[in-house]
């Protein structure tokens, strides 16, 4: 049987199309290989792929997972990439927040807690050999020449008043902290920028505090006197 049967039932095998209500407009392509092509025009404010789970299960091992992806290699690679999930975001008109990712967590009903890890992203790396050119848990790209708004930068944190706001800034836990707590690439600028000659002549009126293994730590601040 030849995949363009279209109409009542979709074909047992081989590529076919799926159409809005007008019966004319191909919202589905499925490609005589399985692969499938969605595609909408001005539907205005949707979900246009949605998944709802409600789960009462009591779950003692294992994944809970509304999406999940297998991908594996073994091709010798000598350009592209490999992204499992990836989003190309073309902004035109008046857009007003714009995210890659949203992600929102509530409470409903009393929940226990005391032994809850609350995540947005987690990223799991596992051993690949050190000879790695680059591991990063997340990197992030600028192309952007100017920013003319209040913030400008590659993390930001957003606290909600007193009763919303964090304990720290950032986190490091394990069995091995880090050699270093910053590591800094000259091939991205001169010294003049965030790496300033500095000498030590103007008294500390500020810090930034560190809380290590229970202990509070204050690293001095000082007035801008940097060359």
């Amino acid at each position: 049987m030849a995949g363009s049967f279209e109409g009542l039932s979709v074909p047992l095998h081989g590529g076919y199309q799926a159409y809005e209500d007008d019966g004319t407009t191909v919202f589905l392509t499925v490609d005589a290989d399985g692969q499938h092509n969605f595609a909408w025009t001005d539907k205005g404010a949707d979900n246009f792929i949605a998944v709802t789970l409600a789960d009462s299960t009591a779950v003692s091992s294992g994944y809970v997972q509304a999406f999940y992806a297998n991908v594996s290699t073994t091709g010798a690679w000598t350009g592209g990439q490999l992204n499992v999930f990836a989003a190309d975001i073309t902004l035109s008109g008046t857009p007003q927040e714009v995210s890659g990712m949203y992600l929102y967590f509530c409470e409903t009903g009393t929940t226990t807690t005391t032994s809850m890890q609350l995540n947005g992203i987690v990223v799991n790396l596992e051993e690949m050999g050190g000879n790695l050119v680059n591991r990063s848990g997340i990197k992030i790209y600028s192309n952007d020449a100017d920013c003319s708004g209040d913030i400008d930068a590659a993390f930001s944190a957003y606290c909600s008043g007193a009763s919303g706001t964090f304990r720290s800034l950032l986190s490091c836990g394990g069995n091995t902290e880090p050699e270093y707590f910053f590591e800094y690439t000259t091939a991205i600028g001169s010294s003049s920028r965030m790496l300033c000659d500095y000498t030590a002549s103007t008294s500390a009126t500020m810090a930034l505090r560190l809380l290590i293994d229970g202990s509070v730590y204050n690293v001095p601040c000082v007035a801008d006197s940097c060359s």
